[in-house]
């Protein structure tokens, strides 16, 4: 075997030799190892037997064509062609200055075009990086070994007022403060020990104006684990800081505020206690001498002068009904926020209980429906119902037995109460008392929770009532919707929002 033919034989691309009737005439080992022809099964054969697409496809039948007028060809692979990956050149053989034959080298290009598929899939995707950090929100720059600038995004642009032409190269540390510029060396040698840094520092921008800003920097290493240079991200947070020190010192100044008020309220309540112990001991003492002089003066006074004393007696005992309801509303607030489950059915049953023993009920229904467990302070939930029954037994219209409907809805949406106090995403368990009393008049309704507001002097109270429920109301995060017709009635709607809404 000689050199040409030992070339041929071993090469690794296919390569055969065809005479002019398209016979094949040479065969290396890389065709055997691909068709699975053995060379001696293979020569003599028609090339179309073996290989089909040689006459079926067009560039190749015109490339055999020209490669016998003695002209070479060259037809590169076709993904839809039978062969696949496979780029083929035809070369004439010439004897005597005449075509003899036709010899084929078709090689394989399935790795390259899998290599260039996936250089063209990594393009792409790098291309798309850079989209993503062109149009980042956040100033992205990185930065070589020894500190120089090697990338600056469009929002780096916007920050700093540098262009990517006017900064790249140059230091990192040129964006520092000029008593700050050692600290450029200091984050490159933290980076070198591939320590991540997260610091809030100064900048400079290219006008010389200093800004605060966030920045993130981490190490950048080549395939062997070798330090590059650094990455870092960068967020302005110039005017954060300015709200967060402004925040401060607001909260700093409630918290003095909060002090003086929590002094204030110590020393009112204080003033209050005093008051009304010394207000109410005034006023027991005063009941208690004219009580003397009814019983043991009797005599020298007048059937008039008895009457006056007599009347003076109810007015100290009304001071001393108003003295003891001023004192329970201003001490609402000491009972905090603690909640627990109410059972309300069992809650107004005991209320009702409470005002037949204590007022006349005669002549009147009660009518329970079915009532939901709340979340509330059960003393204040009492002191509410208490006092909305007890006016709904006041107020009623002696011409008809009263009728007062105690009756829920339970899981009402916010959205859907029309009320300014509704919250819209929070959900209300309502609870209604409507009654068939003589009613308010509708301009009265946004004054009949103000204390000491009285509509009919004729009848017992304080003013203090109503006002009381609106603020227990309120110490539940709740409210008080009203509807009245006078005449007819009037039904007051509790709104007690849920504690998971």
């Amino acid at each position: 075997m000689d050199l040409a033919e030992l070339l041929v034989n071993e090469n690794v691309d296919q390569v055969l030799a065809l005479n002019a009737r398209f016979e094949i005439i040479v065969w290396n080992k890389a065709c055997e190892l691909i068709t699975g022809l053995k060379k001696e099964e293979a020569i003599g054969k028609s090339v179309f037997s073996v290989f089909p697409e040689m006459r079926s496809e067009q560039a190749n039948a015109d490339a055999l064509d020209a490669a016998l007028r003695g002209e070479k060809s060259f037809v590169p692979y076709n993904r839809t062609s039978a062969e696949g990956f496979v780029e083929k050149h035809f070369i004439p053989l010439a004897a005597e200055q005449s075509v003899i034959g036709v010899l084929i080298v078709k090689h394989d290009v399935a790795h390259r075009e899998k290599v260039e598929s996936e250089l063209r899939v990594l393009n792409k995707s790098l291309e798309n990086f850079k989209c993503i950090i062109d149009s980042a929100h956040d100033a992205i720059v990185t930065f070589d070994a020894n500190g120089n600038i090697t990338y600056w995004n469009a929002a780096a642009e916007k920050l700093y007022s540098y262009t990517a032409i006017e900064i790249m190269g140059r230091s990192a540390g040129c964006l520092l403060p000029s008593n700050m510029t050692h600290k450029a060396t200091e984050i490159i040698e933290g980076l070198r020990t591939g320590s991540f840094i997260d610091v809030v520092i100064k900048q400079v921008t290219k006008s010389g104006k200093e800004i605060d800003v966030v920045a993130n920097i981490f190490p950048l290493k080549d395939e062997d684990n070798n330090f590059i240079g650094g990455c870092k991200i960068v967020k302005d947070v110039t005017d954060l800081l300015k709200y967060q020190h402004s925040i401060e010192a607001l909260n700093k100044e409630l918290t003095i505020k909060n002090r003086q008020l929590a002094s204030v309220n110590s020393e009112l309540k204080t003033f209050t206690n005093i008051a009304v112990n010394n207000y109410s001991e005034t006023l027991r003492q005063l009941y208690l001498h004219f009580e003397y002089i009814t019983a043991h003066e009797a005599g020298k006074l007048s059937d008039p002068g008895k009457g006056n004393i007599r009347k003076a007696q109810a007015a100290i005992q009304k001071m001393k009904l108003l003295t003891s309801d001023i004192a329970a509303f201003t001490r609402l607030n000491e009972f905090g926020t603690d909640r627990s489950a109410i059972n309300l059915s069992a809650l107004i049953s005991t209320v009702i209980d409470d005002l037949k023993e204590k007022t006349d009920t005669g002549n009147t229904e009660f009518i329970i429906d079915a009532l939901p467990v709340i979340h509330g302070n059960p003393f204040l939930v009492s002191m509410i119902f208490h006092h909305l029954l007890d006016n709904a037994v006041k107020f009623k219209d002696e011409r008809r037995t009263l009728v007062v409907r105690i009756s829920a809805q339970a899981g009402v949406k916010g959205d859907t109460i029309h009320n300014e106090a509704a919250l819209p995403d929070a959900i209300y368990d309502i609870i209604s008392i409507a009654d068939n009393g003589i009613g308010f008049p509708k301009e009265q309704e946004e004054h009949i929770f103000s204390i000491f507001t009285r509509l009919d002097q004729k009848r017992k109270g304080s003013g203090i009532g109503l006002a009381m429920c609106k603020k227990a109301m309120e110490l539940h995060c709740g409210f008080i919707i009203t509807a009245t017709e006078p005449g007819i009635g009037a039904t007051f709607s509790c709104c007690f929002p849920r504690p998971d809404a």
